[in-house]
Parts: C-alpha cells; structure tokens; sequence
C-alpha cells in the first residue's frame, strides 16, 4: 500500500496503472468526492458518484442504492472513478471488480480523524453501543441517539478492513480545500 499526501502524485500513480476502474472509499466527509473530482479531470475518466444514486429519505443508505444503474454507468471506453462510502460493498453489489482502490483518511493534528470510530476492539454491536452510550449526554432524558450512516460504515470497515487493504491511501490533510486545477 502506498500512502501520500499529494493529489498530483496520486493521479499519475494511477495513470500509471492504467486501470479501467478506480474505487474511491473513506469515512463521510473525508474528502472522496473532491479527491475524485481531481482525479477524473486530470485522468479524464468518467465520475460515478454513488450517493447520486441513492433513493432519498429512507432510514438506511446501502439498501436503497440503484446497484443496476450503478453498474451501467461504468464506460467500457474510458477509465471510470467509482466514489462513495462502503464502496467495495458498493461495487461487489453491483457486480463490479475495481482495478485499484484508494482510501481517503481524513487527518487531523493528532492523526486520523476518524481512527475512533472505524478501528476498535471486540464486536461491531459492542463498539456501536459504546458509541450510543457516549452519544447519550448530548441528548434529552428519554431521547434515543442515532448514529446514521456510522450504523453502516462500522460493520462495513470491519469486514472489509479497507484503510489496511487498499492499494493507496491518500491523506487529507484537514486545512482547507484541494484545487480542481489540473496539474
């Protein structure tokens, strides 16, 4: 796994492996959609945006993705970027195969923003309830927390352990934005 901090050095990592289709993972808010726009205009390859798929206003993402769409929008013609949370769950659901998998960390003075969350001992049920237990002081006596989309990325980051067997890790280093520019 090779780690960098660079879009550039990313873009020609992966021209360089002239792979048909990219998959690009993290946590929400990470920083996937930006990193993926960049790498499609400098690659010139296609952006399939998973969350542009998505049936709105339900209780759960994975579930309610049009994976048959998904699949047709990959362009045999030129590379394609797949973008999203739990996107190797994502791409196997639609019956895709990425050439290479990139995982985007979110970094911040301490390290990975999101280490707590997505890398933990025991059970995914046990460290859901810690977290739920934690959430509890900001809330109502009698109000319940919900934890959204974490009740579906934590059980995916443990099966699939994507931040350890990816191809590239792409360290978003938290100061602000990432240039469109091509370079």
């Amino acid at each position: 796994m090779r780690v960098t901090e660079s879009p550039p050095e990313l873009a020609n990592l992966l021209f360089a492996r002239k792979a048909h289709l990219i998959a690009i993972d993290g946590a929400h808010g990470s920083g996937k959609s930006t990193l993926a726009k960049y790498i499609a205009g400098n690659l010139g390859a296609s952006l399939i945006e998973v969350d542009q798929f998505l049936r709105r206003n339900q209780d759960a993402y994975l579930p309610n993705l049009d994976y048959e769409a998904i699949a047709r929008k990959v362009d045999p013609q030129r590379p394609c970027i797949l973008e999203g949370i739990c996107i190797r769950q994502v791409a196997a659901t639609a019956g895709l195969t990425p050439d290479v998998n990139v995982y985007v960390k979110r970094t911040a003075r301490w390290g990975w923003a999101d280490e707590d969350r997505l890398v933990f001992e025991g059970s995914v049920e046990g460290h859901l309830e810690r977290m739920k237990q934690d959430a509890l002081r900001f809330f109502d006596a009698g109000e319940q927390p919900r934890l959204g989309l974490w009740e579906e990325v934590i059980p995916y980051h443990a099966q699939y352990r994507p931040q350890e067997t990816c191809d590239f890790v792409y360290l978003r280093i938290d100061t602000g934005r990432l240039a469109l520019s091509k370079s």
